[in-house]
């Protein structure tokens, strides 16, 4: 069940996904990842409030529509309405922030050279990677077919924590091999939080079901062979061209 916890809290990264198209995104971008955390902490405890004070664990625990039950505990009829309609719009404004920032990340990548360079075409006319949208709508769609909710939440949850992970390790990383550098923001106080993300992340893997933990460690191996075949791939091509430059 600890694993069905940080899925509900997750997608706020979506928007460092997108900085590149915010304006000033070294101050705008930690203002909008705190404020969306503070939103959706308010929202998902007062939600679980008014759940538990609503009916007993009973009847939750029996229902296909435990919102809409306590909704209806709490409105009537009119708040299932509005419960109903609030779900479909967040639904649909999930998939939307989650395509574009998956999107990104493929763009991004096949720019960086670790992905083959097709998936960083934009289209004439919406100037968007659609390419890169057709990558990530296919593996959303392989991941439906599974047809297994906790499945998909645990390997959703794997690769939060592993991404958590390693932003912390970078956060690390670059502290101690760039401390010149100038940032907008910094953590406070450093080094404690960093090492509680890491800590916490980690028993949160441990929650994990065997098999999508063995998914994951396929993917990420799968991720190491092609990061290094994309990396030789793109240094011959820079040696070519200084040959070409020489020459």
């Amino acid at each position: 069940m600890i694993s069905y916890i940080f899925p509900a809290y997750a997608g706020y990264e979506t928007i460092t996904q997108l900085s590149e198209e915010v304006r000033i995104a070294g101050k705008t971008i930690p203002k909008a990842l705190f404020l969306s955390l503070i939103m959706i902490t308010i929202l998902f405890t007062g939600t679980a409030i008014a759940t538990i004070g609503g009916a007993s664990q009973e009847a939750y625990g029996s229902s296909d529509t435990p919102l809409q039950d306590a909704a209806n505990y709490f409105m009537g009829p009119i708040g299932v309405i509005v419960v109903t309609f609030g779900s479909i719009v967040a639904t649909l404004s999930t998939i939307n922030g989650s395509m574009a920032g998956g999107t990104r990340i493929a763009y991004a990548l096949s720019r960086g050279n670790l992905l083959p360079p097709v998936f960083k075409k934009v289209h004439p006319k919406y100037n968007s990677p659609y390419t890169s949208l057709a990558l990530t709508t296919l593996l959303a769609i392989i991941f439906v077919l599974t047809k297994s909710v906790d499945f998909i939440v645990y390997v959703i949850a794997l690769g939060y924590n592993v991404t958590a992970i390693t932003v912390a390790l970078s956060l690390i990383r670059l502290r101690k091999a760039e401390p010149q550098l100038y940032r907008y923001f910094k953590v406070p106080l450093y080094p404690y939080p960093t090492i509680l993300s890491i800590i916490t992340s980690v028993f949160m893997i441990l929650t994990l079901s065997l098999e999508s933990l063995a998914l994951g460690l396929a993917f990420g191996l799968l991720g190491v062979v092609l990061f290094t075949l994309a990396r030789e791939y793109s240094k011959r091509q820079m040696i070519g061209k200084k040959i070409g430059i020489l020459s």
